[in-house]
Formats: structure tokens, sequence, C-alpha cells
């Protein structure tokens, strides 16, 4: 998948600084990981992000990423406030948001949120309760949007920032956890209280990119 995805693009011939990923990524990081993967077993395949997890390649440009429907949750559940899947390749979460720095202009930064999932009315007001080894329920609601994740995007606004002791590092999971990577500065971890956005017209802090697994509504109108 990364593998292809170089740092210009080949259409524009522009240089490509970030690459966003709206879900069903799949970070399967060995075999065990096919019974977190909600998919009929035909359609199982490893994949390369194995590859990318045990170091032995790297994104070539920074790729953040949500989850979808189609994804390896036992691994993206051990990092539920988002985290470094592997180098260069960030997880935002079930709801959260960062700031990537734009480079080569000192202080200008875009603000990007995202939440993971697809919605589901009959578990939306349910909290979190799944965890490996799913059953056949808890392997679909595991990837079924949370009221508590729209709430925590909801009162994002704006302020100062501070960043994540968490960012300056890339973790490895199980078996790899304490295991380090190499730093990325170019993204800030942000909570709600930081509000760190752009300002619009009517003075309030909005995202300037925002993530979803499911289309927004009547968006097949604006093609």
């Amino acid at each position: 998948m990364l593998c292809t995805s170089t740092s210009t693009s080949t259409t524009t011939k522009k240089k490509v600084d970030l690459l966003l990923c709206c879900g069903d990524f799949q970070s399967l990081r060995n075999t065990r990981d096919y019974q977190t993967l909600s998919v009929p077993p035909k359609y199982r395949s490893m994949g390369d992000f194995h590859e990318y997890y045990s170091g032995r390649r790297v994104a070539p440009i920074l790729t953040i990423v949500i989850g979808g429907n189609h994804e390896c949750w036992g691994s993206l559940q051990e990092l539920p406030y988002g985290g470094w899947l592997a180098p260069n390749i960030y997880y935002l979460g079930y709801a959260g948001v960062v700031r990537v720095s734009v480079p080569g202009r000192t202080k200008a930064f875009v603000t990007i949120g995202g939440c993971s999932g697809i919605y589901k009315h009959y578990d939306y007001h349910r909290g979190r309760f799944e965890f490996p080894p799913y059953d056949r329920e808890s392997l679909r609601s595991v990837y079924h949007v949370r009221q508590v994740d729209v709430a925590r995007l909801m009162v994002f606004r704006g302020g100062g920032g501070r960043r994540n002791e968490t960012q300056h590092q890339h973790h490895h999971q199980q078996q790899q956890q304490n295991q380090q990577h190499d730093n990325n500065d170019n993204v800030a971890v942000v909570s709600a209280n930081d509000g760190i956005g752009t300002t619009s017209n009517d003075g309030k802090k909005r995202l300037d990119v925002m993530m979803s697994h499911d289309w927004p509504n009547k968006i097949e109108q604006y093609g």
C-alpha cells in the first residue's frame, strides 16, 4: 500500500507532505490478528503493514489514519486515544485531533480531526465493552461510533496548545511495545481543552480537515 506512495505526486508533480487514510487501513501485524478482522475468511490477506510495524519499511511520508469497518481492531484498540502504529503512521483513535506543521512555514499548521468507525443507531449510546477475543457481536460493534466519541470532538474550542508527551515516541504494541521508533515533531496531539484550530469569520475555532469513514450526509450531491 504505502510502498506505492511517494513524496511526489505523479499527476501534478508537486511534493506530497501528508497522506490521509479515511479507514479500512487494516493494520495486521501477524496472522493472529485475523481473529480481530471483521471480513469473511476468504478475504483475509496479510498485506504489507506488518513490514512497517516491524521496521523493515518506513512510510515515505507522514500518514494519518482513522478506523473503518474492515479493520484489525485488535491492534487499534490498544490505542483508543490514538498513537503511532508504526514509524510515520499515526492513528487518531476512536476520536482525536492533531495539528500538523506545514513544512517550510514557521508556526503554520493544519488542524485535523477524525472519528473512527461507522454509525449504527442501536450502539450509539452504549459504552465501550468490546475486547479480544471478540464474539460474533462484538467483532462488529467494536467499530460502531459511540456518542462519547462525537461529544469529545464537539467540545473542541480555541485556546493555547500543549503537546502530549507521548507524541515523541513511536511504540510497537505487544511484544515490542517498549521499543522506540524515530521521533516525528511534525505532529502534535491536541486535547479538547487545547482547542487549537483555525479562526473562522465568526471568530470561532474550527478544524481545517475532518476525517470520517462514513460518508457525510448528501456528500454525493457535491462530487
